[in-house]
């Protein structure tokens, strides 16, 4: 059976599925054919601990009953830095909401009754995609009234289908 990890770096993500029974070696090299890190390059961590390559993920306690596929198990992710030590663990949470900068301001008019329409900005709040776009619109106009007695019998009646 196959358990569910993500493995991270800062803002970098992997979806794996891998056997129980698996090294931390081999899940190295299953990193390794991702981002291209040979395994002496990388450290692997879970609950802030580093694993150790010659125990398997079941010995930390990592298996298919708790790293399900709804619900993955998080493993982080640290290189080893040009100086020969290993990066500080830094785990960035994954983003639930799109960033506002991705958002464009609609502008946003307003109507008089005399029947001219305003546009303004509100630099007072800060952009989002929201906006309300009213357009033209005369206060004298009277609501379209619902149809008469009359004009209900004028139209035609529905074809019946049978089943």
């Amino acid at each position: 059976m196959s358990s569910y990890f993500v493995i991270q770096r800062k803002m970098q993500y992997i979806l794996t599925d891998v056997e129980d029974n698996l090294l931390v070696r081999d899940l190295k090299c299953i990193i390794e054919s991702l981002i291209n890190v040979c395994p002496e390059n990388q450290q692997l961590y879970y609950k802030n601990k580093i694993l150790n390559e010659t125990k398997t993920l079941t010995a930390y306690g990592l298996s298919r009953y708790f790293a399900t596929a709804h619900r993955p198990a998080t493993i982080g992710l640290a290189l080893k830095m040009e100086n020969g030590e290993f990066e500080k663990l830094e785990l960035t949470p994954y983003p639930m909401e799109p960033e506002k900068r991705f958002t464009k301001k609609i502008p946003q008019f307003l109507a008089e009754s005399n029947g001219k329409t305003y546009s303004y900005n509100d630099s007072s709040s800060e952009p989002s995609g929201s906006g309300i776009l009213i357009g033209k619109l005369n206060i004298n106009d009277k609501p379209k009234s619902k149809p008469s007695s009359n004009e209900k019998s004028k139209r035609k009646p529905r074809k019946q289908t049978s089943h």
